[in-house]
């Protein structure tokens, strides 16, 4: 049997998936993504309706196949952190056709240009409060 594992990429896949997302952004999105490769953390005020979770969640989908780097998804609400990971889901299938599946979402390491020792996950959590004690 000749099946590939769970959201599994061909270099060209990810050719396509890293161009995408490079091709796609914004001047400003710009600005975020080369801070964001000079510096580990950004402060940025974000506006609403300016692409900031449509940036952030491609961003980390081409951080994972570049590096091999888990990535975390931090919301407020689970339904924040949800839209995130329908946008990461809905950029992967325009580019290559495959849906991503899982919860966590993890992308074999084979598929990363830089190999990683284990393979690498998107996660996805919210940090709601019920009761004054958070939900992760």
């Amino acid at each position: 049997c000749n099946r590939r594992p769970k959201n599994f990429f061909t270099p060209e896949q990810v050719k396509r998936i890293n161009d995408a997302f490079m091709d796609w952004m914004y001047p400003y999105q710009r600005q975020w993504y080369e801070a964001g490769l000079k510096e580990r953390n950004r402060l940025i005020l974000k506006a609403r309706r300016i692409g900031g979770t449509r940036f952030f969640s491609r961003e980390a989908v081409h951080d994972l196949f570049q590096t091999g780097r888990s990535n975390v998804w931090l919301s407020a609400s689970k339904a924040q952190a949800h839209e995130a990971k329908r946008a990461i889901i809905d950029f992967v299938r325009q580019v290559t056709d495959i849906e991503l599946k899982g919860d966590p979402i993890t992308i074999p390491a084979e598929c990363c240009l830089q190999k990683p020792d284990e393979a690498p996950s998107l996660y996805f959590l919210a940090s709601s409060f019920i009761h004054g004690r958070p939900i992760l």
